[in-house]
């Protein structure tokens, strides 16, 4: 009887589990990842999407426009707070960095506030840009002996 008593509970944790990793797989294919795609002299530069499940395939491909002469796209993310894209534009010749949203159906890009000057390093490559959730705030890294943290609001006025 008392293998009985141990054994429910190891049941019951079992098939929680196994409820959890079928809810994930489910949220998996359902999710859409956003990224970029450009060309080997950064002249375009396109939103792309593709479903979690099929990471090789692009579901969509969108030109993004509108961004600063100069600039590349160095970076996207979902603000988790709000559910919008953000894009990081960077001029390594001016160090000159612009916060944008990002349509995810046009791909034209909205300037957020004034381009600050953060000296990210003379090349676009290596540029990490995140948003924290817990505050929501922006991270920016280089492989420049610099990083950046600030509240999206600074960036918005």
């Amino acid at each position: 009887m008392s293998s009985t008593t141990t054994a429910a509970p190891a049941l019951l944790r079992g098939a929680l589990l196994g409820l959890t990793l079928l809810g994930s797989a489910a949220a998996t294919q359902a999710q859409t990842i956003y990224g970029l795609s450009t060309t080997s002299n950064i002249a375009t530069t396109s939103l792309v999407t593709f479903n979690a499940t099929t990471p090789g395939t692009f579901a969509t491909t969108v030109p993004i426009t509108g961004f600063t002469a100069g600039q590349a796209i160095v970076g996207i993310d979902v603000r988790p707070n709000t559910g919008e894209l953000f894009a990081l534009g960077y001029n390594p010749t001016g160090t000159q960095a612009q916060l944008y949203t990002i349509n995810r159906t046009t791909g034209v890009v909205t300037a957020i506030g004034a381009a600050l000057t953060l000296n990210l390093g003379t090349t676009t490559a290596r540029i990490g840009f995140d948003f924290n959730p817990t505050v929501d705030r922006i991270r920016v890294t280089s492989a420049a002996p610099m990083a950046v943290t600030t509240p999206v609001v600074r960036l918005m006025v």
